[in-house]
């Protein structure tokens, strides 16, 4: 697969059990396609992530064929919002994104954060959860939700630079960030992949509880009518019946 420059765009074509899938009926979700272990697009199944492998079986069940594109998170979300992508998947809710997609009522699953150190810094972090007692800067991407939250606290100075927590990882590794807000899958994941279980800290308690995350669809797909709620509502279709199983 090539990557388009301009959009770091990697695309992949979900072909489900029905092969004669109109193009018309093609739905482009993106994502940042980076983010273990939920949202990752691999070269096959099994190097999905957990929602994107849990995304292509729910449209599986529904008559569109699926896209996906890999594409940095807030330009998907700007993407999103102007109706040049249909949708995304693993998505937390904010007002924001509210505004310019529909979110499915149930959710795919659920993410938490925890704040990670370099392991041997000082911190005064406790159940208090006063993100100014965490090593500056913090570091937390482009466009997550997680970032909009942190950011709201006059105490923290935060670092949003970055497209994924991989590349908040290395910052970390290397001094230029002093902590990370991080899902505990993600970091442990990438502790074994790096072999750097010894090098980093995850401190107790979590920032935040697990979050729902959700598929969502731009109100712009079709052209803004009424096919955007009833996609919707056929993904949730799918979704409860997924769960029923």
């Amino acid at each position: 697969m090539k990557s388009v420059a301009s959009f770091f765009l990697l695309t992949l074509l979900i072909t489900s059990a029905v092969s004669a899938k109109a193009e018309e009926e093609t739905v482009r979700l993106c994502s940042s396609g980076a983010w273990a272990p939920f949202a990752q697009i691999g070269e096959s199944f099994s190097e999905h992530g957990i929602y994107t492998q849990k995304t292509i079986r729910v449209f599986e069940q529904l008559p569109e064929r699926l896209e996906l594109h890999k594409i940095p998170w807030k330009r998907c979300l700007k993407m999103i919002e102007a109706g040049e992508m249909d949708g995304s998947y693993a998505a937390s809710f904010n007002e924001e994104r509210a505004s310019f997609a529909h979110f499915t009522t149930f959710p795919l699953g659920r993410v938490g954060h925890v704040p990670v150190i370099r392991k041997g810094t000082e911190h005064g972090w406790d159940d208090s959860k006063d993100l100014g007692a965490l090593p500056q800067p913090i570091g937390s991407p482009l466009g997550y939700w997680i970032t909009g939250e942190i950011s709201k606290q006059d105490k923290a100075r935060i670092v949003s630079k970055s497209y994924n927590d991989e590349q908040n990882l290395r910052l970390l590794l290397e001094g230029r960030l002093g902590s990370i807000l991080i899902p505990r899958e993600t970091i442990l994941k990438h502790q074994k992949l790096l072999g750097i279980e010894q090098d980093l800290e995850i401190l107790s308690p979590a920032y935040s509880e697990e979050n729902n995350v959700y598929i969502i669809i731009s109100k712009k797909y079709r052209n803004g009518g009424k096919e955007a709620q009833e996609l919707v509502g056929r993904i949730d279709e799918a979704i409860h019946i997924m769960a029923s199983q």
